[in-house]
């Protein structure tokens, strides 16, 4: 992979990547959720109460950025950008009500200090 044609060159969207994900190439965003899921299920992982639990944030992330793929810019990373996505669903989650134990909560803000 890298050739000019190709959609990823050295772990980054190419422009051809970014039009294919931006217009909903499926075959390109099952590639990506691929690579990218495994980030996805650690990330969520932290902030969920189980694994089910964890599994709907990946889920939830997934659907957002499908639906909200015309949004990325191509300017950053596609693994950060879906982390940001990641961290919008935890955020929404937690705003609604759904947050994990607060002993939780606190153990993870001395843990990112």
């Amino acid at each position: 992979m890298g050739d000019a044609g190709e959609p990823v060159a050295r772990g980054r969207l190419t422009w051809q990547g970014i039009e294919a994900f931006r217009t909903g190439d499926e075959r390109f965003y099952q590639a990506l959720v691929l690579q990218h899921q495994p980030a996805l299920r650690a990330y969520c992982g932290r902030y969920a109460q189980d694994r089910d639990d964890e599994a709907d944030l990946v889920q939830a992330t997934l659907v957002r950025a499908w639906e909200r793929r015309a949004n990325y810019s191509g300017r950053g990373t596609i693994d950060g950008w879906l982390l940001t996505v990641a961290r919008t669903v935890v955020i929404g989650r937690w705003f609604r009500g759904n947050a994990p134990p607060a002993e939780g909560i606190a153990m993870r803000r001395t843990v990112s200090t």
